[in-house]
């Protein structure tokens, strides 16, 4: 069996939502509805249905062998799923066979990711910025910051990069940030470096292993079959990270 993943990605349409949410509603999971009904707030009320409307789609196109076009790619329309053809599509979507496949969305701003494998996954999808890079001096290794300071012009969204790079790992692993950040590494593909230097990382992907450090914790020890797929969308105001198992070994 060789291993299979998509990344899906939606661009929030907040108004089109409000107008259609009794319709959407009734279309989503029931977990999922009961998590929208207690949510009062009208921006998380919104993200929480558009997470479900795109785990819902992203899932049920991944098991029918559908999501070619979603794979993670180098341009955004590769994995951009719009509106019309959500809705289209969670209309008809079936529910998804529990343990059959590895599912992790993540949300920021404008955008929900999901992240659908036969190997474990994480995806996060991030548009904070680190102000005086607090977060990169207190939390982050060496190697990160030296990423990160390479060029000061494009800083901001290497700290989003690397960002994205930890929590990704971490919600791949199913721990959240339990550990230290600066217990393990990204090591990037030298393809991968070039690419960013070449096009000063607008739209440029970033590939690679996670290398974790010999005094890292316990729980992360012997985990060296992990690697990462980075890319930024909206003009690089958001860096969006897919953590895959890269072996299909349980």
């Amino acid at each position: 069996m060789n291993k299979k993943l998509a990344v899906f990605l939606y661009r929030i349409e907040q108004e089109d939502i409000l107008r259609e949410e009794s319709h959407i509603r009734e279309l989503l999971d029931d977990s999922r509805k009961e998590k929208v009904a207690r949510l009062k707030n009208d921006s998380a009320r919104i993200q929480s249905i558009a997470a479900g409307m795109l785990l819902k789609v992203g899932t049920s196109l991944f098991l029918e062998g559908k999501a070619e076009k979603y794979m993670y790619g180098y341009d955004d329309r590769d994995y951009l799923i719009s509106h019309e053809e959500l809705l289209e599509r969670l209309s008809s979507a079936d529910q998804v066979p529990c343990g059959e496949i590895y599912s992790n969305l993540s949300h920021s701003g404008e955008y929900v990711a999901l992240a659908v494998g036969n190997v474990p996954v994480g995806i996060d999808v991030e548009h904070k910025s680190d102000n005086d890079f607090k977060i990169t001096k207190r939390m982050f290794t060496k190697r990160d910051q030296d990423y990160i300071f390479g060029d000061m012009l494009d800083a901001e969204r290497r700290f989003r990069d690397i960002w994205t790079i930890k929590e990704s790992f971490l919600k791949c692993l199913g721990i959240g940030i339990s550990v230290p950040l600066s217990s393990f590494d990204a090591t990037f593909d030298q393809s991968a470096s070039d690419e960013v230097d070449r096009y000063g990382g607008e739209g440029a992907i970033l590939s690679g292993k996670i290398e974790v450090r010999e005094d890292a914790p316990d729980k992360l020890q012997g985990l060296d079959h992990y690697r990462f797929s980075t890319s930024r969308i909206s003009g690089g105001d958001y860096s969006v990270t897919l953590c895959y198992r890269d072996s299909l070994q349980r």
